[in-house]
C-alpha cells in the first residue's frame, strides 16, 4: 500500500512538473509572437525611458508562481518511513497519506511502560489520547480485565471524543510502546486540517467498534 502510493505520487509530480513547463512554455512564445509582431506599430517602442513597472510585477508574478511550484514539488516528494510508522500507516492510518501521518506523529511523543504499569487511572481526568504501537494493555473495571488494548489500538479515545473522565483503568501486561498525544494540542492541529480531522474521527470510530465487537464476543463465549 505504502508502495503504491509512492509510485502515485512520483507519477504525480513527474505530470504536475511536466504540465507546468508546458504551459510555460506556451505562454512565453504566445507572448514573443504578439510582442514583435506588434513592437513596430507601437508607440511604447519609441519611449525615452522603458515601462519597468510592467516588468516589476511579472517579476513578482514569476516569484511567487516559483514558491508555489517549490512548495508542490517539496509537499509531493517521496519520503521514507521506519518500520514502526510503516506498521502504523499499515494498521491503524489508513485513511490519510504518509506525510499526513508522519505531521501527525510530530505532535505526539513516544512513551514506553513496563509491566504492570498503570498507564490510566479511572475516574480521573483524561488529557492524552494514546496508541499502542507494540506490547499490550489491558482496560480493568472493579479489578476485572474487560478489554485487552493490541497493537493498533487506542487509549482514551472515548475521553477524547466526549472530554468525559477516564471510565475504568488502563495497566500494561507487558513493556508497551505507545505513542501519546496531548489532547489541546491535537485537537489545534485537526481543527487547522479538517481532512485529517475527519479521518481520524473515522479511525477512532473503527476502533472503538473493534472494542465493542471484542468485548461482545467473550461475553458471549464466556
Amino acid at each position: 500500500m505504502v508502495t503504491n502510493y509512492y509510485g502515485s505520487i512520483n507519477s504525480l509530480c513527474e505530470r504536475d512538473l511536466s504540465c507546468i513547463l508546458r504551459d510555460a512554455r506556451h505562454t512565453l512564445v504566445a507572448y514573443l509572437h504578439c510582442y514583435w509582431r506588434h513592437l513596430p506599430d507601437s508607440d511604447f517602442y519609441f519611449l525615452p525611458e522603458p515601462l519597468l513597472t510592467p516588468v516589476y510585477w511579472n517579476i513578482l508574478f514569476i516569484a511567487l508562481n516559483g514558491f508555489w511550484i517549490v512548495r508542490l514539488l517539496l509537499e509531493r516528494r517521496p519520503i521514507q518511513l521506519t518500520a514502526d510508522e510503516k506498521q502504523l500507516c499499515e494498521l491503524v492510518f489508513r485513511l490519510i497519506s504518509p506525510r499526513e501521518m508522519i505531521n501527525l506523529l510530530k505532535i505526539g511523543t513516544w512513551e514506553t511502560a513496563e509491566a504492570n504499569e498503570c498507564l490510566v487511572a479511572g475516574g480521573s481526568e483524561l488529557d492524552e489520547l494514546m496508541l499502542v504501537q507494540s506490547g499490550q494493555a489491558c482496560m480493568i473495571v472493579d479489578g476485572v480485565k474487560t478489554q485487552f488494548i493490541n497493537p493498533g489500538q487506542f487509549m482514551g479515545s472515548i475521553s477524547f471524543i466526549t472530554d468525559e473522565i477516564a471510565p475504568a483503568d488502563f495497566v500494561a501486561l507487558e513493556p508497551t510502546r505507545y505513542l501519546r498525544w496531548n489532547k489541546s494540542s491535537l485537537k489545534r492541529y485537526l481543527t487547522k486540517n479538517p481532512e485529517v480531522h475527519a479521518a481520524i474521527q473515522a479511525t477512532l470510530s473503527i476502533d472503538l467498534t473493534e472494542k465493542l465487537k471484542t468485548s461482545w464476543l467473550q461475553k458471549t463465549t464466556s
